[in-house]
């Protein structure tokens, strides 16, 4: 078996455990707080650290600075200058937007969800609960640049355990609120011991493996120069997807009481088969792709890219026809009890079908962009997905009035058939298959 599909299998079972804690974690969510106010407001508040890790840490930083690391020699000067200064700069980023959410999270949340008005109970709780999960954000931030030199050694394990970590923490304090009218409160101290978990975990990896972690600095060097000219892009990439996701917030937060509950319950199981794949893949196959293409390896790195469009192909499509037809039993024998009502599993159902249909699309992206990052080509990707960020909120526009939040998910999907099908087309005009 080829080394990079025994990492992905390292990888992937890793997080096959970390989402099983999470369902775990979101049937205590969904009985504990149904789609109440409570469970609105801290949906709102996590969604919005969740949503900003995958902006500034994890998939912008990871795409611009691990084919950088990987193409220095470790233990040069000038790789301990890069990696310091980046993290540098990587905190004092976390530092600005933490100071802007202690400050003035209501003008955010009237941003994020404006639905929810200054006068609504849900403003008010997520107010106090984005004050308690924003540091969140500067934890997961950090975890992205110890996993990130930990990838380029070909250490995986850590990265893909941590999110178990948090599963487990929130769970633990959910147990604990159960009844009581804290239980908002406790789960978002939950999420922030969390991070603070995940950081220890991957750190002491870093420790064990002999990875040293220079004292962050600020600086320009010629190498951080390049990752801020590659991050930009990148940022803007994630940005745009993440811009979908806020307008889904937004969109819905306008929609029937619930209808932000009901989407979060939805993209859960939607997130199942891309959480354990695609982004085990991202992990693995990036600095794979990089290294070979350093080496001037374009043959091998074809066949890896074919090899996971395969895999990809053969896990979406049963993943997508089990959500599509057998979706609400899924929800009911999950989520519904307690809180969580029949009427609530037969919308989150509705809304999951939507959401099926771009399933095989959303697993196929993340091999495809990763023949463009590879090659330090964060521009492609980005201007690909603009064009299908146009598409995805033309489809919403049209199909909000009519068919709610259905219409939302299915907005998402179509967005990424068109991202998709973009990636494809250019990765086979420049030759990404060898």
């Amino acid at each position: 078996m080829a080394h990079w599909l025994k990492s992905l299998g390292t990888v992937s079972g890793l997080t096959v455990a970390s989402r099983l804690l999470g369902f775990g974690r979101d049937m205590v969510l969904a009985s504990t707080l149904g789609t109440g106010p409570i469970a609105v407001g801290f949906m709102l508040a996590f969604r919005l650290s969740n949503q900003l890790r995958a902006f500034l840490a994890e998939g912008a930083f990871t795409t611009a600075f691990q084919p950088i690391d990987a193409a220095m020699a470790d233990a040069s000067a000038e790789a301990r200058r890069f990696r310091a200064e980046v993290l540098g700069w990587l905190w004092l980023g976390n530092a600005v937007l933490l100071a802007a959410a202690l400050l003035a999270p209501g003008p955010i949340l009237s941003v994020v969800a404006p639905g929810y008005g200054p006068a609504d109970p849900v403003h008010a709780i997520a107010q106090d609960l984005l004050r308690i999960t924003f540091p969140y954000l500067a934890c997961l931030s950090t975890m992205a640049f110890l996993g990130a030199r930990l990838a380029t050694r070909g250490r995986f394990a850590a990265m893909a355990l941590a999110p178990s970590l948090m599963n487990l923490c929130l769970i633990a304090g959910l147990l604990m609120a159960n009844g009581s009218d804290r239980a908002g409160h406790v789960a978002a101290v939950a999420v922030l011991v969390s991070g603070l978990a995940q950081v220890g975990l991957v750190w002491w990896s870093c420790r064990r493996h002999g990875i040293a972690i220079a004292a962050p600095r600020l600086g320009a060097s010629p190498a951080t120069r390049r990752f801020f000219a590659a991050l930009w892009p990148a940022a803007l990439s994630a940005g745009a997807l993440q811009l979908a996701v806020f307008i889904d917030t937004m969109l819905a937060s306008l929609l029937p009481a619930g209808t932000l509950g009901h989407l979060y319950y939805a993209d859960r199981l939607y997130q199942l088969p891309i959480g354990i794949l695609s982004v085990a893949m991202g992990t693995v196959l990036l600095p794979e792709v990089a290294s070979r293409i350093a080496r001037g390896d374009s043959r091998g790195q074809g066949r890896i890219m074919l090899q996971a469009l395969a895999l990809c192909t053969a896990v979406g499509l049963p993943a997508a026809l089990a959500m599509a037809l057998f979706g609400g039993d899924a929800i009911a024998l999950l989520f519904q009890r307690g809180s969580f009502t029949a009427a609530d599993t037969q919308a989150t159902a509705l809304i999951l079908s939507g959401y099926a249909i771009g399933v095989v699309p959303a697993l196929l992206v993340r091999p495809l962009s990763v023949g463009f990052q590879g090659r330090g080509d964060t521009g492609t990707p980005m201007r690909l997905l603009l064009v299908a960020l146009v598409a995805n909120l033309v489809c919403k526009a049209a199909t909000l009035t009519t068919l709610g939040a259905f219409g939302l998910a299915l907005g998402t999907s179509v967005g990424l058939l068109v991202y998709c099908a973009l990636l494809a087309y250019f990765a086979v005009r420049r030759g990404h298959f060898g």
